[in-house]
């Protein structure tokens, strides 16, 4: 059987965007449930092109999102010469699916859906000339 990367995640953004050539890095914040009780987990997450710019305008701390994308492992050498990892989602696709509670104007945008990877091959393929179908 094939290996796959893919994964569906609803959570909330739990930092404010940071935005620097073309790539948005944030965060995203999720409930794991057991019997043992709640426990919240954060986790890196990187949009890039069309969906960066719109994270950068739109997206902010406490904004609950739907993302799908794909795990990757960051690695780099530290200043102390310390070889150091971290896993980070690449997003493909992100909705914005509700808002703070008390921010209406997230609300009106609830339902917004970006498709990163997607769009842009889809766009590059057909140039408008020559209809695929």
């Amino acid at each position: 059987m094939q290996d796959t990367n893919n994964l569906t995640l609803i959570g909330r953004i739990s930092r404010d965007v940071e935005f620097k050539g073309g790539v948005a890095n944030m965060s995203i914040a999720f409930n794991t449930y057991s019997k043992e009780g709640d426990v919240a987990n954060f986790i890196d997450i990187k949009a890039f092109g069309h969906t960066a710019t719109f994270c950068d305008k739109w997206i902010k701390k406490g904004t609950q999102v739907s993302i799908t994308g794909k795990l990757h492992q960051e690695k780099w050498t530290s200043a102390d010469g310390i070889n150091k990892t971290k896993i980070v989602i690449h997003v493909d696709n992100m909705q914005m699916i509700g808002g703070k509670k008390d921010d209406n104007t997230q609300s009106e945008r609830a339902g917004n859906t970006i498709h990163t990877r997607q769009t842009e091959r889809t766009n590059a393929q057909y140039d408008g000339e020559d209809v695929p179908f």
